[in-house]
């Protein structure tokens, strides 16, 4: 006499469930992973950041602080009249910016002449500027040809940058200073602002 084994199975019903939970589960591991990728991705957007505003801030410290006062700074100074010798008074606020000449980042002489405002006027087609804010490029301008800008372009892709020198009155006998304020509009939209302060000295 043959034997009948009852083979138990899944039912159609329990199949669907089976993939559902599972869906939701996987869905959930999913979402996980995204919000991970967009932690590992901030970090990179800060150091490139970082990176800008190190090579900017470099670029204005080593200038002049004023085009009437010497590059090293000490011997002669805009305002000021020693043994007889004056360079002239410093520069107004309304002055600020880059003379005609100067629309390359090294024939840049003082450190007014990076207020964006006004370069943004003077530069050609190749580094337009978008509500006073640049291309990142225009700082790398060294590059030693095309390649290179292009490198740049694309490694700082979605970046700008802004910069604004208002006067500073550093103490009650007119001591003078530029606040140099450095902002770096980030490929995540946000802006991120470096400030410092280059005195008359």
């Amino acid at each position: 006499m043959k034997t009948i084994t009852k083979v138990y199975g899944f039912t159609l019903v329990e199949i669907i469930v089976g993939i559902v939970v599972l869906s939701i589960a996987l869905m959930g591991g999913l979402s996980l992973l995204i919000s991970q990728v967009d932690t590992f991705k901030d970090p990179l957007i800060r150091e490139k950041s970082a990176q800008i505003s190190k090579r900017i801030i470099h670029e204005i410290q080593i200038r002049s602080f004023d085009e009437k006062s010497d590059i090293g700074g000490g011997l002669f100074r805009c305002g000021e009249t020693v043994s007889g010798v004056s360079l002239g008074e410093c520069t107004p606020l309304q002055d600020y910016g880059p003379d005609s000449s100067e629309k390359v980042i090294v024939s840049l002489n003082d450190v007014d002449d990076f207020d964006t405002r006004k370069l943004c006027s003077r530069l050609t087609e190749s580094y337009a500027c978008t509500n006073d804010y640049m291309p990142v490029v225009y700082f790398f301008s060294d590059a030693a040809d095309a390649a290179q800008q292009q490198k740049y372009n694309d490694y700082y892709a979605d970046f700008a940058v802004k910069i604004e020198v208002s006067p500073l009155k550093i103490d009650s006998n007119g001591f003078s200073g530029k606040l140099i304020t450095v902002t770096v509009k980030q490929s995540d939209g946000y802006e991120v602002d470096y400030s410092f302060v280059k005195a008359n000295i």
